[in-house]
């Protein structure tokens, strides 16, 4: 019998944003490419969420239908120009990847011994870190057939068949039951009051979203990516707070170059209050091996944007401690699932500059002999969505930035597409590389 999909009140959410998103892996060296096919087919079939495809009647009505789905989508290419068809590629993710929930482009350089396994996954069926985890799997079970560890490939697909989703309901129980700590009447009405600003107005408000999606449909949507050494940045804030951590300082350069652009772009005060969500995984690395899906939250982070980078950076630190500690992720993610149920969610425009996701994949970044006799150099990223209704369209309807790391500790910063106003994030990531060497 085949095992369900419990449901995900985010996912039905996720099903009308339709977002794409792409992990690029650069690796140097040369792969098993026949190998690297088999393998990926053989986790991927070994999914079971991916023999299921969601059936979407309203925001609170959908449920996943099992439809034997296992086709694995598997291409390979040879390019002059790995990054340049690597942008490429996520333009054309939408059309590629279809109702797929996941695929994989091995894009191989002509000329020198480099290639990228680019991984398009779709965010109805899982979020950044689940995806990791199913990349992960592959690529271990790659090695092992090339090391000949017949153990290791049984049980690495074990694993991935073991894996299931459950509702969000039953998640939010079970953390909550875990955890004592977790005061979720306090922290849901901490989150009702907390306060949010955002005097740039990124946000399009709901009556405008219509007609930037007719327009937004017509254009082809090239990721805007950028790869930044941002370690002196990095050292100069750790120089007044040791404890701050690249994420928080990358959020905290993210934050001010908004603050910055209001005011020299959008004449604003010199005094203001920045506003943005941050997304926080909510499984652990014990829960990461049993579940799959998008047991996500997307938390409010409030700055003052007048002050330093690094007590900016420090504010973000706090907050993100405090929402850990405080189990505040988990309310927000049973606040949201409530909110899904009663349709309330897109129902009215939250002040909110802009949205961060950080996609650091920790296994790949731990070695750079991550893959089978080739060295780990680069991780790109890149997204494209096509929102099928204003649902959709409400939830990535401002700057949405994604943040991860490269074994070599560089930042790939890149953005989802905009849906009204692609000189935003431009303005955003000009504003951004000032911080990669000026002390503020």
């Amino acid at each position: 019998m085949t095992d369900i999909v419990e449901n995900i009140g985010l996912e039905a959410l996720m099903d009308r944003a339709n977002i794409i998103f792409t992990n690029g892996y650069v690796f140097g060296g040369i792969a098993d490419l026949n190998q690297l096919k088999k393998s990926f087919e053989s986790v991927y079939n070994s999914v079971n969420k991916f023999k299921f495809q969601l059936q979407y009647m309203s925001q609170s009505d959908f449920f996943w239908l099992n439809t034997d789905q296992t086709t694995a989508l598997i291409n390979h290419q040879l390019s002059v120009d790995l990054e340049a068809d690597f942008k490429k590629l996520s333009s054309q993710s939408i059309q590629l990847i279809g109702n797929l929930p996941m695929m994989i482009n091995i894009l191989e350089d002509k000329e020198k011994s480099e290639f990228i396994i680019a991984v398009s996954s779709n965010h109805t069926y899982m979020d950044a870190r689940s995806a990791n985890y199913i990349f992960n799997n592959f690529i271990k079970h790659y090695n092992a057939v090339l090391q000949g560890k017949a153990d290791l490939i049984v049980s690495t697909l074990n694993q991935v068949k073991s894996l299931q989703t459950i509702s969000g309901d039953n998640f939010v129980t079970q953390a909550l039951s875990q955890r004592a700590e977790i005061n979720n009447l306090q922290n849901i009405e901490d989150l009702l009051e907390y306060k949010i600003e955002d005097v740039g107005a990124y946000g399009i408000d709901r009556t405008e979203l219509t007609k930037c999606l007719t327009q937004f449909k017509t254009n082809i949507r090239e990721p805007l990516i950028s790869q930044l050494d941002i370690n002196q940045c990095i050292a100069y804030c750790r120089n007044t707070y040791p404890q701050l951590t690249k994420n928080s300082i990358v959020c905290a350069m993210l934050a001010k170059s908004v603050y910055l652009v209001n005011v020299e772009k959008r004449s604003k005060p010199n005094k203001h209050k920045i506003s943005f969500k941050m997304l926080s995984d909510l499984l652990n690395n014990e829960d990461r091996q049993r579940y799959t899906g998008n047991y996500i939250s997307f938390l409010p982070v409030t700055i003052d944007g007048e002050k330093s980078l690094s007590e900016i950076a420090l504010q973000i630190h706090n907050r993100i401690v405090e929402f850990k500690t405080q189990g505040i992720d988990v309310s927000m993610f049973s606040l949201t699932e409530q909110a899904i149920k009663q349709e309330l969610v897109g129902t009215s425009d939250e002040a909110l500059s802009f949205v961060v996701t950080n996609w650091n994949n920790y296994d790949f970044l731990s070695s750079n002999r991550f893959l089978h006799d080739c060295i780990s150099k680069k991780h790109l990223s890149a997204v494209n969505i096509e929102p099928k209704d204003n649902l959709g369209a409400a939830l990535v309807n401002r700057p949405v930035a994604v943040i991860n790391f490269s074994p070599n500790t560089e930042l790939c910063l890149s953005f989802f597409p905009s849906l009204k106003c692609p000189q935003e994030n431009k303005d955003l990531l000009t504003m951004f590389k000032t911080f990669l060497h000026a002390k503020n």
